[in-house]
């Protein structure tokens, strides 16, 4: 088990939460993974139905199985880094699996991105910077971290700095980005790449724009 705290996720969020409509779609996964049980996007769909559903103790068992028997599948350590992150506000343990992550892929934007968000969390900045423009090297239409560095440099008044990154982030906007199919891309997307010009975004790039004219 990768996760220390595990047992206190396990009494907060055992109790079964899925709607029906979730109920469905776990059982249809169940199937596809009962013919291959390393099945490896039907396990990360159902990690990501349990996390969503609340049910953060049996998506973490989906994911640590599917480490034991794939020490090497990037994605589900991204993905379990995400929820320890965003559901639990678990830096440290989400930085220990996301070290894990660098070493198999140096090269994954993603896995540099969240790491920036649980240094932040850590008051770290000079690793935050560092690891955001490392997802920006790697993935440069990726919006969320030339928005995440934008709001850093002006919350500390590096006014010039903020406005590199602008000029550099309005390069990359796509106001048509087609949007996923399924709910666990368009959370990718939303949270993690930003490249949907949802409402939210395009609030966010607004304010932006206002703190900086």
């Amino acid at each position: 088990m990768l996760i220390n705290n595990y047992d206190e996720i396990q009494a907060l969020t055992s109790e079964n939460r899925l709607s029906l409509e979730n109920q469905n779609k776990i059982a249809i996964l169940d199937e596809i993974i009962s013919k291959n049980p390393h099945n490896v996007p039907a396990l990360l769909k159902k990690s990501f139905i349990l996390f969503m559903s609340h049910m953060d103790c049996q998506a973490i068992k989906v994911l640590d199985s599917l480490l034991a028997h794939d020490p090497h599948c990037i994605d589900a350590y991204m993905w379990l880094a995400e929820f320890l992150l965003f559901h639990w506000a678990d830096s440290e343990q989400a930085l220990i699996i996301l070290h894990k992550a660098v070493l198999i892929d140096p090269l994954r934007a993603d896995i540099h991105y969240l790491m920036a968000c649980a240094y932040e969390k850590q008051a770290d900045m000079t690793h935050y910077v560092d690891s955001m423009h490392r997802a920006i090297e790697l993935e440069p239409s990726w919006l969320n971290p030339y928005l995440s560095l934008i709001e850093y440099f002006i919350n500390i008044g590096k006014n010039n700095e903020a406005e590199a990154e602008f000029h550099a982030l309005k390069k990359q906007m796509q106001e048509n980005f087609p949007v996923p199919e399924d709910e666990m891309s368009v959370y990718y997307e939303e949270l993690v790449t930003g490249r949907l010009m949802t409402p939210y975004m395009q609030e966010r790039i607004k304010q932006l724009q206002k703190l900086m004219s």
